[in-house]
């Protein structure tokens, strides 16, 4: 008998997720500061998308079949663009100016808020420009997903073309001015590009278009006798941000002479440039300044799973009845206090535990470290392959380690996603443990819905 069943591609899944977030933004039922947050989930899920799956695509030796599923992923990421596009214009900006905002997007500049622009970019914005030529070889390297405005002058009837960033990274990226009763909300792009006369005040300014380079983040580890797996992954991170170019945004109206000056000049493929919208790193719109309360879901106050106060161990409740925690319905604490108890209880002897995404400033890593420090024997296994928090975690490691606790590592070709603790205890007290479908991170915890089962 033939096996018809057909298994959906991991790619061609992750972009149906994303087209799930699109579709939550698209619903008047939800508040706008929401939708606005929607839409920032989706672009940086696309930007993770081009940094981590594209380049299996780039390569060389593509199947035949590889290269119809990236024709595939093409198709799909213009259309859910489109959509994006059509979201914000035609739902999210008229919502806004029904409740007395402009949000002034692609659109022109109002004459009576030059002057406050004028000012905010001499005083905020100007010390942070960098001007590059690319009239010459030159040093310059686009950051991974830095936005930069490509421009084109006219002096004495040549042309030259310029690289300026966008200094998102050090200023807000939206800017709210207030004139006649109305707030107007800009993108620090608008601000930049208004200011382009003022930049090339000795030039004739001939074009401008915002641009972003994405880079590859995969991580190639290759054994090394002189190297452990935490010193392996933090040198492979330090050629992260200068990876292959995987995706060259541009605006989809800049000049084709000016497209393949930047290809030049960047050392792109053809297969790396993507025309996109206007602007770029909208995953940003989670900034926007919408702070009117009923732009947002109310806050919800979590549930106290169980109690015990400070003459009670959160330990005989447990060995009395598992108890299932359910975030972020429930609150954290009691997970944190699982720890906390575990590092000061003087029954409890050895405690292990597995980390994929430890929390920058983690209270259960400090738990851990105390532990430790109190006498406890700790075993702590550390996944360093966790993406984008690979360094975070090598930084945890190292400090654990220091402490006297027992470091262990995943093989290379492996990812262990357990989340797991166990605290054995004196004698024939029980053990006792923690069985979780998300990180032990009070962070994440905080957003994200997972079960915690004590046992």
């Amino acid at each position: 008998m033939v096996n018809n069943r057909i298994f959906f591609n991991r790619d061609i899944s992750w972009l149906s997720f994303n087209e799930r977030v699109l579709t939550e933004a698209s619903k008047s039922s939800v508040p706008l500061m929401e939708r606005f947050r929607f839409l920032a989930i989706y672009s940086s899920n696309l930007d993770e998308f081009y940094r981590v799956r594209i380049p299996a695509y780039n390569k060389k030796n593509a199947t035949d079949d590889e290269l119809q599923t990236l024709e595939q992923i093409r198709i799909i990421i213009n259309r859910q663009q489109e959509m994006y596009g059509d979201l914000i214009r035609n739902q999210l900006i008229p919502a806004m100016e029904a409740r007395g905002l402009t949000f002034l997007y692609d659109a022109v500049i109002p004459n009576e808020l030059h002057d406050q622009i004028a000012d905010y970019f001499l005083n905020q914005v100007a010390g942070y420009i960098h001007i590059v030529s690319l009239d010459s070889p030159t040093a310059f390297f686009p950051v991974n997903n830095q936005l930069y405005k490509a421009v084109l002058t006219r002096k004495f009837e040549q042309l030259h073309a310029w690289i300026i960033n966008i200094p998102s990274n050090h200023l807000p990226r939206f800017r709210s001015f207030g004139i006649n009763n109305r707030h107007y909300i800009l993108l620090l792009d608008d601000i930049v590009d208004h200011s382009l006369p003022f930049i090339f005040r000795n030039s004739e300014l001939v074009a401008a278009h915002n641009v972003k380079l994405t880079r590859d983040a995969s991580i190639k580890l290759i054994e090394n006798a002189d190297l452990d797996a935490a010193d392996l992954i933090e040198k492979e991170l330090s050629k992260r941000d200068r990876g292959k170019a995987t995706r060259f945004l541009y605006d989809p109206g800049m000049p084709g002479l000016m497209i393949e000056r930047l290809r030049g000049s960047f050392d792109l493929k053809k297969s790396a440039l993507v025309a996109g919208g206007r602007y770029h790193n909208l995953r940003d719109l989670g900034s926007m300044p919408l702070h009117d309360q009923t732009f947002q879901y109310p806050s919800q106050q979590s549930l106290i799973n169980f109690h015990a106060n400070y003459n009670g161990s959160l330990f005989n409740i447990i060995v009395n009845k598992d108890r299932l925690i359910h975030s972020p319905y429930h609150s954290y604490n009691c997970i944190l206090r699982f720890f906390n108890e575990a590092s000061l209880d003087p029954d409890v002897e050895q405690i292990y535990i597995t980390f994929y995404r430890i929390a920058n400033d983690s209270r259960i890593g400090h738990a851990l470290i105390s532990a430790a420090r109190n006498g406890k024997d700790v075993f702590v296994l550390v996944e360093l392959k966790a993406r984008f928090d690979e360094a975070n975690n090598i930084r945890w490691a190292k400090s654990m380690k220091a402490a006297g606790i027992k470091i262990v590592y995943s093989q290379n070709e492996l990812k262990v996603h357990a989340k797991i603790a166990l605290l054995k205890r004196k004698g024939d007290l029980p053990m006792i443990g923690l069985l979780s479908t998300g990180n032990f991170n009070e962070n994440t915890a905080r957003v994200y819905t997972d079960h915690i089962l004590n046992i």
